[in-house]
């Protein structure tokens, strides 16, 4: 006996309200989107509930016998007014969408029951009802949790893959979304008339050069019945990215692009349209005029200083002395679960009480703490916090803000540049550190490693940062954790700071104007803040500043023969055997005396700074300098280096690294660094 046919989970779904379209048959050719893609072009809005229309789709109308398609099912607008959209729990390769789904229960956003689609590869489908269209994009609530909504589709229940299995679904209603979820992911922008012009900043001779040389060479083809109307779009918003106007986009695509890939003037047109009047960006956004534009001088941002009247940027304030400077933009980065968010909750508890944060001073002020990756939290770890400290009914200037803010969107920029200034009139201070909890939540929907989308969250950060307080982002680390911060490399370019949380250490990665502070190493303790109702304790943590951790902290990675670092390390070993003295416990000479050796050895005079060689060895050594700094192989005090207790070049070089009680040694192997530092302070 036959089973349902495609025509009748389409009638099916369309029962409920949901707007069906016929898919490209699975064809078992091991293809990612074998069997996803639309039969049909246009299928947001020809997608229907009609019985008439999905019969003539999924039915012979000669042999009366259903075709072999599968089910698609539009997101966004209902035919009664509502808005749909799917939470896509993706659970295959690196991707584990079900558990990052329980992480955010676990932090209080739960999602009602709901709707709910088994995909054949252990993903689920959560088909929600909002009152208006919801931003959709990839990871918006986490990795593996992306948003299919206006302009996207599901694969429906009752859909078939051969022997790979098909989707089913639970049969429930479709609830309404909770608000949280609705906050968090973004509502979609009322889109104005479609500007068909090209902007008048853009060379439009560059910019035709631009369409038609990635017309020609980059452009993907449009294949009728492979998802052709939707690559014509995306080509279509493309040439418009470059900064031509809707008329010459229509023009160079017909004459340029593979002779339009087989579409006649009139439907072509109607793709490019679509793309001028709904795609995300504006027009030229990718030109380099807009990227890169001057400003008009005006008195307020553009004014020439004579070299004798430059003054000291915010009077040479420093919001963490020798690490942060005031009014700057820095970033704090790492794996997932290494402390990252303990250590800022630290740190703007220091500057909001005025106490030295890892024995520098602080500047003292208002501190705003934007928690964007949900509120339960971040809650629970400022109580913590706050117990530890014994400030229970302190006033301190820390302000936490959950909220679901998107900083690419400049409503959204306006609404924390007004919780600043809320912050300020409060607390009768200005705010001197705003806390980015995290970047990926505050860009949600965009490419982290997309240029465009990165610039532009950097121009609003620098809106904000504008208003005088110095701002930190937190960030995850790459794939490949070698290689730094996740994402695009402009986000680099643009802090003056960036600190990695690694091995219970906090690393400085990069330095704009201030030397390599040496690591600086912690621990969390842990701190019962309350009890559940079964009287079991509810805890969080604290960060404490691991001294001795630090002395001996691992370097991050090893230092290899034959490099200039090495070569640098060589003569530290030297001076630090002839001439060595104790300073803080640790064998060291003055900084100063190691460059001068250094040049020495180089054939200069160690006196003379000018010349091409002399600069060349001079940054030869500065680099190496801050990489053995950097990586913890060597620390640094009062102009004094030596070499850390836990380097393996201490063993490699045979020098004394750390002398207590006047007496120069190692740590006993077979020791632990904790346990021997232990034992010679007895």
């Amino acid at each position: 006996m036959r089973g349902p046919s495609a025509h009748d989970h389409a009638q099916r779904h369309a029962a409920r309200g949901l707007r069906a379209f016929p898919l490209v048959a699975w064809a078992g050719n091991g293809r990612s989107q074998d069997g996803k893609l639309p039969a049909i072009e246009d299928f947001p809005n020809r997608a229907t509930c009609d019985e008439v229309t999905l019969r003539r789709w999924f039915m012979d109308e000669v042999m009366d016998l259903p075709h072999h398609a599968g089910v698609g099912l539009a997101m966004g607008r209902t035919e009664d007014g509502a808005y749909l959209f799917a939470v896509d729990v993706d659970n295959k390769g690196d991707k584990n969408g079900s558990a990052e789904l329980l992480k955010l229960e676990m932090q209080g956003f739960e999602l009602p029951d709901t709707y709910t689609q088994q995909t054949p590869s252990g993903g689920l489908h959560l088909v929600y009802r909002a009152p208006y269209a919801v931003r959709q994009g990839v990871d918006v609530l986490g990795r593996g949790l992306d948003i299919r909504s206006e302009g996207g589709f599901i694969v429906a229940s009752g859909t078939k893959f051969g022997d790979k299995g098909g989707y089913t679904d639970n049969g429930a209603d479709i609830a309404d979304a909770p608000v949280w979820l609705l906050e968090r992911i973004g509502r979609v922008p009322e889109r104005t008339h479609a500007v068909a012009e090209a902007p008048a900043s853009i060379d439009q001779g560059r910019a035709r050069e631009r369409v038609i040389r990635y017309l020609r060479s980059e452009a993907p083809e449009s294949v009728k019945g492979s998802g052709g109307d939707h690559t014509a779009y995306k080509v279509a918003c493309r040439v418009k990215d470059f900064g031509v106007g809707e008329d010459d986009a229509l023009d160079l695509m017909m004459e340029h692009w593979f002779e339009g890939s087989g579409w006649s003037r009139e439907r072509l047109g109607e793709k490019v349209a679509h793309a001028y009047r709904y795609g995300r960006n504006v027009p030229g956004a990718a030109a380099a005029e807009v990227q890169f534009c001057a400003r008009e001088p005006t008195p307020s941002n553009a004014r020439l200083i004579a070299i004798r009247d430059v003054e000291l940027p915010n009077d040479g304030r420093q919001l963490v002395r020798g690490l942060l400077g005031s009014g700057d933009a820095s970033a704090l980065y790492g794996d997932s679960n290494v402390g990252k968010t303990f250590v800022a909750v630290d740190l703007a508890l220091s500057i909001a009480t005025g106490r030295a944060w890892r024995s520098r001073e602080v500047e003292r002020g208002a501190v705003l703490y934007l928690a964007l990756e949900g509120g339960a939290g971040i809650k629970m770890r400022a109580v913590a916090a706050r117990q530890f400290h014994d400030l229970e009914g302190a006033d301190v200037p820390l302000y936490l803000l959950p909220a679901s803010l998107n900083l690419l969107h400049a409503p959204d920029v306006e609404v924390l540049i007004g919780f600043v200034r809320e912050v300020e009139t409060i607390s009768g201070k200005p705010v001197v550190l705003l806390v980015v909890d995290t970047l990926a939540a505050s860009m949600a929907g965009a490419d982290e490693n997309s240029a465009a989308d990165m610039t532009a969250l950097i121009r609003n950060v620098n809106a904000v940062r504008s208003l005088g307080p110095h701002i930190l982002i937190i960030h995850h680390s790459g794939k490949d954790a070698s290689k730094g911060a996740r994402g695009h490399s402009s986000l680099r370019a643009a802090v003056d700071t960036m600190l990695e949380v690694v091995n219970g250490s906090i690393h400085v990665r990069k330095q704009r104007d201030m030397e390599f502070a040496p690591p600086m190493a912690f621990r969390l303790h842990q701190v019962q803040i309350g009890q559940d109702e079964s009287g079991a304790p509810i805890t969080s943590c604290v960060v404490i500043h691991d001294t001795a951790a630090a002395q001996f902290a691992r370097p991050t990675e090893q230092v290899k023969p034959g490099t200039k670092t090495h070569d640098v390390a060589l003569v530290l070993r030297d001076l630090i055997a002839a001439e060595g003295q104790t300073v803080d416990g640790l064998a060291s000479v003055p900084v100063a005396r190691w460059r001068a050796e250094w040049r020495s050895r180089n054939g200069l005079n160690p006196d003379v700074h000018r010349g091409q060689k002399n600069e060349a060895v001079d940054k030869a050594f500065n680099r190496a300098r801050t990489k053995l700094m950097s990586t913890g192989h060597t620390r640094e005090n009062r102009d004094f280096a030596g070499f850390s207790p836990a380097s393996d070049m201490v063993d490699m070089f045979d020098v004394p690294s750390r002398t207590c009680a006047g007496q120069g040694g190692h740590i006993p192997k077979g020791m632990s660094p904790v346990s021997a530092a232990a034992e010679t302070d007895d």
